[in-house]
């Protein structure tokens, strides 16, 4: 679906709702959802390159603008008269359409460590630093995360991994191609988990 708007429109009030359907989220059992996001055009004071040691690297970008245009894999944000294009890839049933007219903060980041695949982070807030979505893939964060979830590894009693959400009342617990719902204080998410293993893990979490 594409979707695009008039720039004048007023700021939103109320944080706005994106389209989830974790029925359509599951490809074919040789499929694997992904996650990636990355930017073109952004001013070069929107990103900041950070060495973690070693051959460890952290890349992070910033847009902060409103959103005027969205297409099924990308969106045009116009910050401060500059059109910067964000492109992404969410799996099925997750859509960014209702964020058209919308004044927004992403935040990406993408880390690489030697020895272990590249992880990204994205997360997408309102206005109001509302937390709209948060898409992670790769090796998870070994602190308690912006968004104020720690995030680790479990095993069921038969011993398969699930991935473990803490928040700041419960954790939640949500096994590969499962979904959970994971209370943030603010507000509930829905959480559509992909892959775990290991230290490593791939979700979604959308603001309901």
């Amino acid at each position: 679906m594409t979707s695009s708007i008039n720039p004048t429109l007023a700021p939103q009030t109320a944080p706005v709702t994106l389209p989830v359907d974790p029925a359509r989220a599951w490809l074919s059992a040789r499929e694997e959802p992904g996650v990636c996001f990355a930017v073109t055009g952004a001013p070069i004071e929107c990103g900041e390159a950070r060495h973690l040691g070693g051959g460890d690297w952290l890349f992070a970008t910033r847009l902060r603008g409103r959103v005027t245009d969205v297409q099924p894999t990308s969106m045009t944000i116009d910050q401060d008269g500059v059109r910067v294009r964000a492109q992404f890839l969410l799996p099925p049933g997750v859509g960014l359409e209702t964020l058209a007219g919308r004044h927004v903060t992403i935040d990406i980041q993408q880390t690489l460590r030697r020895g272990a695949v590249p992880a990204v982070d994205a997360t997408i807030r309102d206005s109001r630093g509302r937390l709209l979505m948060w898409a992670h893939d790769g090796v998870i964060p070994r602190d308690r995360t912006s968004t104020g979830v720690a995030l680790r590894v479990s095993h069921a009693a038969d011993g398969a991994p699930r991935l473990a959400l803490a928040g700041p009342r419960r954790v939640t617990t949500v096994a590969p191609r499962q979904v959970g719902h994971v209370d943030l204080g603010d507000a509930t998410f829905i959480a559509l988990v992909f892959r775990v293993g290991g230290d490593d893990a791939a979700f979604v979490l959308v603001r309901r």
